[in-house]
């Protein structure tokens, strides 16, 4: 707890206060709240003083010190004179730091998938809906790719569940490479990924799968005994028409990278109105 006068300048402060904020004893008495809260409050001191005094306000932020970043909620309350006149605030500073990051932690529990660090399908599908209908709404359009890597099962029982684990993380590493900002990638189900590209045509979808599919096939895994060499199979659809949902896009990305599988694997399929195609463009 922190008391100010009218001009904030500390007038008191409680032992609690004082275990939180480096430097804050009674040569503190006096001295403006800006200089005790910085540099680790800022943001804190930003709020304070563009907060009414006379109304009691609440707001949690970040504080960064040298020994780690905590996370405090502050509350600042008038503080009146038995006349009803205003004389200050009282600031109370609570430390939230272990619910905050263990929000943090179930958040990211419930988002990414925890051994290739992108998102995982509930949330990718949230996310994907989201993007389909902004792009609905806006008249742009909007491509799915689905992959899955070519011969997996192989791999698991060959080199051992551990190389299995690495090659999907190899495998999210080069997708990565060729991803933007307002693309969506996902881990859809075992060795199977997706991608959701807005403001991207089929054509354009089929040639970032296309360039993945290289990229896959030409980056190597070593192991201490061999070299792997890892493919994947790829279906490619665009939202043509308005009224598609995200589960038939889906459908038709699945049946498109199927007819890649049957066909060889290590290809790129485009499925359309016309029926699924192969993308050959070099």
């Amino acid at each position: 707890v922190l008391v100010a006068d009218r001009f904030d300048m500390l007038i008191d402060y409680n032992g609690a206060a004082a275990q939180m904020l480096q430097g804050l004893d009674a040569a503190a008495i006096g001295k403006p709240l800006a200089q005790l809260f910085l540099p680790a409050g800022k943001d804190a001191v930003s709020y304070v003083m563009s907060s009414d005094p006379l109304v009691q306000e609440e707001r949690e932020m970040e504080w960064i010190t040298a020994y780690g970043t905590y996370y405090y909620q502050i509350r600042s309350s008038p503080v009146l004179k038995r006349n009803g006149h205003w004389a200050g605030r009282l600031i109370m500073l609570i430390d939230v730091t272990e619910r905050t990051l263990l929000q943090e932690k179930l958040t990211q529990l419930a988002t990414i998938d925890s051994l290739t660090g992108i998102y995982n399908r509930t949330c990718f599908m949230e996310l994907s809906k989201e993007r389909l209908a902004e792009c609905v709404l806006n008249k742009t359009p909007l491509s799915l790719i689905l992959l899955d890597i070519d011969h997996f099962k192989s791999i698991n029982d060959r080199y051992g569940h551990e190389h299995g684990d690495i090659a999907l993380q190899h495998v999210v590493e080069v997708c990565s490479r060729h991803t933007r900002k307002r693309d969506l990638f996902g881990r859809y189900g075992g060795e199977e990924f997706v991608l959701c590209l807005p403001e991207t045509s089929l054509e354009q979808a089929g040639q970032l799968a296309n360039t993945i599919r290289k990229d896959i096939e030409g980056s190597l895994l070593f192991t201490v005994s061999e070299t792997i060499q890892v493919t994947a199979s790829f279906g490619v659809v665009e939202a043509a028409h308005a009224e598609l949902t995200l589960e038939e896009m889906l459908g038709a990305a699945d049946e498109a990278l199927y007819t890649s599988k049957r066909n060889g694997r290590n290809a790129v399929y485009l499925s359309q109105d016309a029926g699924i195609r192969e993308f050959t463009h070099i």
